[in-house]
């Protein structure tokens, strides 16, 4: 067995409304890799952090310039960044990230969708249960396409682990998913398990941070209409391995649909017992 493992990060959870600086697009993405792989990432990005005197690295320290990025000159910090994408990129098999534009998730979507789901353990609360489904939804079509295509002549088809950042506010919602999400794509069990761990026990998260950072950011530059002008943005391409996906309005909308018919049949059902 390859030991493929996910670790995954989310980006722009901070207002649901989509109103704040950097909350325009809800993100998570991160990294598929084997154990082999990660465990040279694991070195090469450690060799970075010390010869830079990092102690862990957060894209949100790099980005706001925190300490110590606040006394390095701009060329620096832009050979250190160069650095880690290149480890992240070229030692992993692909990123893979999904995400939904904040203010459409917020305008598209009723009061009732949002509070009370389709009538199940979930809830859409958030666009990071959004994000969260269809994250595991189009990693499963890869893995049973693309990944298996790679190893047709083994017989043993491959498991996956996942490895989320630590995050309290999304946890318990986001185990409940991942069951519910396995009943539905995954009945021969090859999402092994959902873990969630810190950066600083977990070093491939740190690649994983970077990744979902950057997916927002194409996604909002793509609704903007400045697509891949960023530098970082092209040098994390460069691979051509990038797997994003994103819900459109259009989709929303239709989901919203779909959904208050739904919630609609079940209440008729209820009544007519």
């Amino acid at each position: 067995m390859l030991g493929l493992t996910v670790y995954a990060d989310e980006s722009g959870i901070h207002d649901k409304s989509g109103l704040s600086a950097g909350s325009e697009v809800t993100a998570i993405a991160g990294y598929v890799a084997t154990k082999q792989n990660w465990d040279l990432v694991t070195r090469r990005w450690n060799t970075a952090l010390r010869k830079y005197q990092v102690e862990a690295f957060h894209m949100s320290d790099y980005w706001r310039e925190k300490p110590p990025y606040d006394k390095w000159s701009k060329a620096k910090q832009k050979r250190f960044l160069t650095n880690l994408i290149k480890v992240a990129r070229d030692n992993t098999w692909f990123a893979i990230g999904a995400m939904v534009p904040t203010k459409d998730w917020n305008e598209a979507l009723p009061e009732d969708i949002k509070g009370g789901g389709l009538g199940g353990k979930l809830t859409f609360d958030h666009p990071y249960h959004f994000c969260f489904q269809m994250f595991f939804a189009r990693f499963m079509e890869l893995l049973t396409i693309e990944i298996d295509k790679r190893f047709a002549n083994r017989k043993i088809k491959e498991t996956v682990a996942f490895v989320f950042e630590q995050q309290k506010q999304f946890e318990d919602i986001a185990s409940a998913g991942f069951d519910i999400i396995k009943t539905v794509v995954d009945p021969d069990d090859r999402m092994a398990s959902l873990t969630f761990g810190s950066k600083e026990n977990h070093i491939p998260l740190q690649a994983a941070d970077l990744m979902a950072f950057y997916a927002r950011r194409i996604l909002t530059h793509q609704l903007q209409g400045k697509a891949w002008r960023d530098p970082f943005e092209l040098l994390l391409e460069e691979r051509h391995n990038l797997m994003l996906y994103h819900f459109t309005r259009e989709q929303l909308l239709e989901f919203a649909r779909k959904g208050i018919a739904l919630k609609q049949s079940r209440e008729r059902a209820h009544n007519s017992v």
